[in-house]
């Protein structure tokens, strides 16, 4: 926010018509819009998207969309304004506004982008400020917007220095002065060079005016500025800085965790050091009220050189006002898994191997598995298992009938299985077990019946 004074002020803004403030008569302000005199009235009103409204009788207000602010009032034959800007400003303005942004110390740069330096005891030398810097600056013909203006030049113009105006003025004026202004070089001035207590009064009233202005901004919550979702990884450190648009603003922070921190001009730094649940909101005060900005944290915790995913998060909870915790995914290297890739993955977990064969994992960072033999009878590499033919190597004496996984033995007739080794045969038992007894007999012809008749001897054993 800066005030000055003059009699004529003309605003130009890209895109919008240009404004123009003048002074009617002594304490009356008149507005154009593009060389064309508009009403303005307590009703505010609406063109090209700005607003313009008259606050008071003699104060004409503009504001554009982009939310700066030009205020104007007329008092005592001279026009005064102030112009407020949003923080988007910053480091943005040039001229003799300076530079907006919170350092006082890099206003005076001239036109050629030199910057006039402060001395020990504080700014620049007012004749300094003048021939460096204010000249610079000074309108051109061919740069001329203005409406309509005099015949003067910037050469009919004589400048006037405190230090001057102060030795040239008698004991006297310097006491009224000092008794209508106490401490305001601005309204000692403008009493000692005009000779008149209306104007230097006015000056007072603008001077008083801007501080209630900063006053109440400053009742207002100041509005932050800066990341809103932060991202870090375990045992790394973040950091980021916050800005406000307010004066004499100190940061703090209400948090559950001693690893995120913030100074009082707006460092923050955070180091994770686990994926414990943390809550942060940035709190900026200016002694009247406090304004705050609720974070969002993502934390990697990814373990054996996993890769983190902060587009996908496993994890959402939410604290006061909207402060966030989110654990980012993880993209796991070779041999491990889990959801910070801490654990082996088990390549035996799917059961692999053939049924009833031992799988062995290979540990991270190796991935795969190993399977012991295949059960008797079957034949694969262990993952896959196949029925073999068990009667291929001749396993039995006589005659091989496969099974699966197996083999039965039969004997040619006359022989059974031993009972030593079911791949033998023994013929003597079979003989045994089949012993069968021999008849012996023989035939006599009966002349007398004419008939043959068996005639049984007795049994002999074969």
């Amino acid at each position: 926010m800066n005030t000055f004074a003059g009699h004529c002020i003309v605003i130009v803004l890209f895109l919008f018509p240009q404004v123009e403030w003048k002074l009617n008569g002594k304490n009356d302000t008149s507005l154009w819009l593009n060389g064309t005199e508009f009403n303005v009235t307590e009703e505010q009103s609406v063109i090209d998207n700005m607003v313009l409204w008259r606050s008071k009788p003699s104060y004409v207000t503009v504001t554009f969309p982009s939310g700066a602010s030009v205020n104007v009032t007329a008092q005592v034959s001279a026009l005064q304004f102030t112009i407020s800007l949003p923080s988007s400003f910053d480091n943005k303005t040039q001229g003799l506004l300076g530079l907006f942004n919170e350092n006082e110390k890099d206003d005076f740069i001239s036109r050629n982008g030199t910057v006039i330096p402060f001395n020990e005891e504080g700014p620049p030398s007012e004749k300094t400020l003048y021939f460096d810097f204010g000249l610079t600056w000074e309108v051109l013909e061919n740069e001329r917007i203005m409406l309509q203006t005099t015949n003067q030049s910037s050469s009919d113009f004589t400048p006037m220095f405190m230090d001057d105006v102060i030795n040239n003025a008698s004991p006297a004026d310097l006491q009224r002065g000092t008794n209508l202004c106490g401490n305001d070089t601005s309204c000692l001035f403008d009493f000692l060079t005009t000779n008149d207590t209306e104007v230097g009064e006015a000056t007072l009233n603008a001077k008083k005016q801007m501080d209630e202005t900063k006053s109440s901004l400053n009742a207002f919550p100041p509005n932050i500025t800066g990341e809103h979702e932060l991202q870090s990884s375990i045992n790394n450190e973040f950091t980021t800085t916050y800005l406000t648009d307010g004066e004499n603003v100190t940061f703090s922070l209400d948090t559950n965790s001693t690893e995120i921190n913030i100074t009082a001009s707006g460092l923050l730094t955070w180091r994770p050091t686990s994926v414990e649940r943390t809550f942060a909101i940035v709190l900026a005060t200016n002694g009247k009220a406090t304004g705050q900005l609720a974070l969002s944290l993502i934390v990697c915790g990814c373990m054996n050189n996993g890769t983190c995913d902060y587009e996908h998060e496993s994890t959402l909870e939410t604290g006061d006002s909207n402060s966030t915790f989110k654990v980012a995914s993880c993209n796991c290297t070779q041999g491990y898994t889990g959801s910070n890739c801490s654990d082996d993955l088990d390549s035996c977990l799917d059961n692999p191997c053939f049924p009833g064969v031992n799988c062995t994992d290979f540990k991270a960072p190796l991935l795969g598995f190993n399977c012991s033999s295949c059960p008797p009878g079957l034949v694969g590499n262990g993952s896959k298992c196949f029925d073999d033919d068990n009667c291929k190597n001749n396993p039995c004496e006589h005659n091989c009938i496969d099974i699966y996984a197996d083999y039965n033995c039969s004997c040619n007739s006359g022989y059974i299985v031993s009972a030593s080794d079911i791949n033998k045969c023994e013929g003597r038992q079979l003989l045994l077990l089949m012993e069968v007894i021999a008849i012996c007999s023989f035939k006599r012809y009966d002349e007398l019946d004419g008939m043959v008749h068996d005639i049984f001897d007795g049994n002999v054993g074969v």
